[in-house]
């Protein structure tokens, strides 16, 4: 009697119901494990993920939780009126060409008296183009010791930053940095309503991806997008089968 093997019904099985194979899901998952939490280097479909290029992920509490961050320095919330002397807007912008952060700052007669751009490598995401911008924002405000309002159309940074509990590393680097500044606030501002500040530096931003003048950064890459290029070559191989 002819006798079907096992896997091969385990395949068909598998596309009829839309679930991938488990062998292919385990080794999926066990890449994932391996690169972004052992930090070793790979090889699959010949596709190459080294281990140190992506970021660590944040655990537990950034400070005690009686040393945090005042809740009117960070706000979610859209308020305009409380503008400080120095206005900073900061903007991400992600294209094919790349993926760009700026901020440009602003004095009280709505005057441009700073302007940085940078670019990040194609893996990097926008959520961390963003946040790049809020810290170098925050750099340049502690040289000024001026009060300073730093503009955000991110709420998803906002509220990383003022969670104490927060996994994103950068997100908590901006954290000391507040922790040690008296003269900076941070705000939402909503995006595309012809706010001069914001426009401007949306147009830094994408300038900074095709740009030849501006520095690369080189920051880990998120685990989103190993995850995102994993799952990629295990759907490529269930194709295949």
């Amino acid at each position: 009697m002819f006798q079907i093997p096992s896997d091969f019904l385990q395949i068909c099985f598998s596309w009829v119901i839309g679930i991938m194979p488990f062998p292919i899901k385990s080794e999926d998952e066990a890449n994932y494990i391996r690169v972004t939490r052992l930090k070793q280097d790979i090889v699959t479909n010949e596709a190459e993920f080294k281990g140190a290029e992506f970021e660590n992920k944040a655990t537990g509490w950034t400070h005690y939780p009686a040393i945090s961050i005042d809740e009117d320095i960070i706000s979610a919330d859209e308020d305009l009126k409380s503008v400080g002397k120095i206005n900073i807007f900061s903007d991400d912008s992600k294209m094919e060409q790349g993926v760009g952060s700026a901020f440009c700052a602003f004095d009280s007669q709505q005057s441009i008296i700073k302007t940085w751009q940078a670019r990040l490598q194609d893996k990097n995401s926008i959520f961390q183009a963003e946040l790049v911008g809020i810290r170098e924002g925050i750099n340049y405000a502690t040289t000024t010791a001026i009060e300073t309002k730093i503009w955000s159309d991110s709420q998803s940074s906002l509220k990383a930053i003022a969670n104490q509990k927060t996994t994103t590393p950068k997100a908590r680097q901006i954290q000391e940095s507040f922790l040690q500044s008296s003269n900076i606030r941070l705000g939402w501002i909503k995006v595309n309503v012809g706010h001069l500040g914001d426009e401007k530096a949306d147009e830094l931003a994408k300038g900074a991806i095709i740009s030849t003048e501006v520095p690369l950064l080189q920051i880990p890459f998120p685990r989103s997008s190993t995850e995102r290029e994993l799952k990629e070559i295990a759907l490529a191989k269930w194709q295949k089968q």
